[in-house]
């Protein structure tokens, strides 16, 4: 059960829990492998604070988007920033808010269908550690 902290990380799973301060549904798109995933795909963006996690493996378990995607039931990238695609419609009325630190809270989603999300950005803490390094 890895979870990345680096871009370019990701996941492609067939149910995902996502939870971030700040969810941004975006617009759909048409989907030209529609056997694998669905009609159309959803596009959202996690902000403050994201995180997403493989709740379901796919059937076959194999990458449709990026080769190098987790796969695995328990496996999930968390930063600053998430992007991706959801088979699945996501609505903010469908969230539900939980606790993230002593004085914010986050909206917890859960999603099924086709899911892949890409970590964009990481930590602050992170980003600055690793410029130290290199």
């Amino acid at each position: 059960m890895p979870v990345a902290f680096v871009p370019p990380a990701s996941i492609e799973c067939r149910q995902s829990s996502i939870t971030a301060r700040k969810i941004n549904p975006g617009q759909p798109i048409r989907n030209e492998h529609a056997a694998l995933m669905g009609r159309f795909l959803y596009r959202f963006k996690l902000d403050f604070n994201s995180e997403a996690y493989v709740m379901q493996e796919l059937d076959p378990k194999m990458a449709i988007i990026d080769s190098r995607s987790m796969l695995n039931e328990g496996d999930g990238i968390k930063g600053d920033m998430i992007s991706g695609l959801s088979s699945s419609l996501m609505k903010r009325d469908n969230a539900t808010l939980v606790s993230a630190s002593g004085r914010h809270r986050a909206s917890f989603l859960r999603l099924s269908g086709f899911v892949y999300a890409k970590l964009e950005k990481s930590f602050r803490g992170i980003e600055n550690k690793i410029r130290l390094l290199n």
